[in-house]
């Protein structure tokens, strides 16, 4: 059954400043369990998007990775430092001098849901799964350092051989194609966890779209999910069955979609909600309330061009160029976007690796920052214009349909259109699940979009745009900017030679602007001071509530 709704959306007609003045001087009934005077451990909470897909070989976005931390588990567990620690394997793997063969001892404690044990062959079975073409997992490039990977993934070698074997029910060896710097950290990753066999067979194309559709390893198990792309209401619940248990205090989690961020606060400042994500007016409004606080996370945000679409005038080089010198990112910033986000200089973000040698950021040392100029951005547009043969340039910009998602592309349409005469842009909101099904179709003519890292490595960022990446969803296509990248992989035992690589690779990108860097975001949000232990990543799972305590 589902959990009755925190509030009818359609009928909020009350400010939040009217719902602020109730303020939390009324207990939530949620609050306090019956007759005592004891914190319900249960954690309630809002999101801004549905859940396009709750399948660990499918799942792409953010909010899709929260849930499948919390209702499974890898290998490895980022712990509150960002570290990964063994989780599904008893100790951290042992690894040859070589750096390419990984044996790694499962905990013969962990069980599923059901209370079948955790076995090798369901991680093998999972990263098969992944890799094979007929799944079509956007993910698959991820685990193309593992030996015969990137073949079977082109249909090229069956899924058999791919370089992870079971060694009995407990023990696994990874065999990798050259070492990769950052490959325990891909062991915490939601798409390297497990996945049962007879359970994905059972459920065929309607595995995990319901919570009843699969079985759990995690420190919860979902309840109450009917359906990606839709549900607006889900829940998860301590899984009775988890290894770790004990260090599990939470009972309840209940999750609503909420696009109104005005409604969010209203709900939260009533005590209904423990936490809600802001917008960035609000962000602005409430940056002094004693709750207010900033999650900084790896990400850019960008506009994405479909450079393939036929007739695109984004396959002109001097127009994407005229766009991105036409669009004032500061003012954008700062008027737009809550205090924390900064103006991108390239696609790798600003403090998340630095040179190996020097100890500088990478942005630092690429030097790509470009800065707003009207009169360069007419000029590129005059060449694009004569090389086009139009006076006029239209295009649609798909963007999300939250308040915040709507006024960012409403503030890029302006720039565009104020800034570079003969170029129109008209703006279409849809939800996220709708933005990612045409993104992924190529149905699109520019998008906003982001990234926000799964591992702490500038090639999570880098990799999107080579040509034959499944994200490279604008057709960008540039031979040198794939070869830079593909040195960096080869050069994967020697940091200096990668390092040069991947700033190569960054430079090639932002030269030709094949995609344009807006900002690096940070979340801001109102979180109720009851809520203790709250694991926050930079990558990979931005939020873990394994440990999470609700105490007074």
């Amino acid at each position: 059954m589902k959990m009755k709704k925190l509030i009818s959306i359609g009928l909020v007609s009350v400010s939040v400043l009217a719902l602020a003045a109730c303020g939390k001087g009324e207990e939530s009934s949620k609050g306090k369990e019956k007759g005592k005077g004891k914190t319900e451990q249960v954690l309630n909470l809002s999101s801004l998007t549905e859940i396009p897909s709750a399948d660990i070989s499918l799942n792409t976005d953010a909010e899709g990775s929260k849930m499948i931390n919390s209702i499974y588990e890898g290998i490895y567990r980022v712990d509150g430092e960002g570290v990964p620690q063994p989780a599904g394997a008893k100790e951290l793997a042992k690894v040859s001098d070589d750096g390419k063969i990984y044996t790694i001892k499962l905990r013969e404690d962990a069980k599923w849901s059901d209370g079948e044990p955790v076995k090798a062959a369901d991680y093998v079975y999972s990263w098969q799964r992944t890799v094979d073409p007929k799944t079509a997992s956007q993910y698959a490039y991820m685990f193309e350092g593992i030996t015969n990977a990137k073949e079977i993934s082109k249909g090229e070698k069956p899924v058999a051989e791919l370089g992870i074997k079971a060694k009995g029910d407990y023990e696994l060896e990874i065999t990798l194609e050259q070492p990769i710097a950052y490959f325990d950290r891909l062991l915490a990753f939601p798409n390297f966890f497990p996945q049962r066999q007879d359970i994905v067979e059972k459920y065929g194309k309607d595995y995990a779209t319901a919570s009843e559709k699969s079985v759990y390893n995690g420190p919860f198990v979902s309840v109450e999910f009917d359906g990606p792309g839709s549900d607006t209401e889900w829940a998860f619940e301590k899984n009775p069955e988890y290894w770790d248990k004990e260090a599990v205090k939470l009972n309840r989690i209940n999750v609503t979609v909420i696009k109104e961020a005005s409604t969010a606060v209203g709900l939260y400042k009533n005590g209904q909600l423990d936490q809600v994500t802001l917008s960035s007016e609000l962000a602005q409004q409430l940056g002094n309330d004693p709750d207010y606080q900033i999650d900084a996370y790896a990400n850019t945000s960008y506009i994405e061009m479909n450079q393939a679409k036929e007739g695109s005038p984004f396959k002109n080089e001097n127009f994407r160029k005229a766009l991105y010198y036409g669009i004032d990112r500061q003012s954008y910033v700062d008027n737009l976007l809550a205090k924390g986000n900064i103006v991108s200089s390239g696609i790798v973000p600003q403090g998340m690796v630095k040179n190996p040698k020097t100890g500088k950021d990478f942005t630092e040392d690429a030097d790509t920052m470009i800065k707003f100029d009207k009169e360069k951005a007419q000029e590129y547009l005059a060449k694009a214009k004569k090389e086009l043969g139009k006076e006029e340039i239209s295009f649609d910009l798909l963007a999300g349909d939250s308040d915040g998602a709507k006024k960012n592309s409403e503030f890029i349409q302006s720039q565009i259109q104020t800034n570079l005469p003969g170029v129109k842009v008209t703006v279409s909101p849809v939800t996220f699940a709708v933005r990612l099904e045409r993104t992924n179709k190529g149905d699109f003519d520019a998008v906003m979009g982001g990234w926000a890292a799964d591992y702490a490595d500038a090639s999570n960022f880098l990799e999107l745009f080579k040509s034959d990446n499944a994200y490279n969803r604008g057709k960008y296509n540039n031979p040198k900017y794939d070869k830079a990248i593909e040195e960096a992989v080869k050069n994967g035992t020697d940091p200096e030679k990668r390092w040069e690589n991947q700033l190569e690779a960054e430079r090639i990108l932002m030269s030709d602007l094949g995609v344009l860097p807006l900002n690096q975001t940070v979340t801001s949000v109102l979180r109720s001071p009851k809520i203790k232990n709250l694991v926050t990543n930079s990558a990979g799972a931005k939020i873990d509530y394994k440990w999470i305590s609700m105490e007074d």
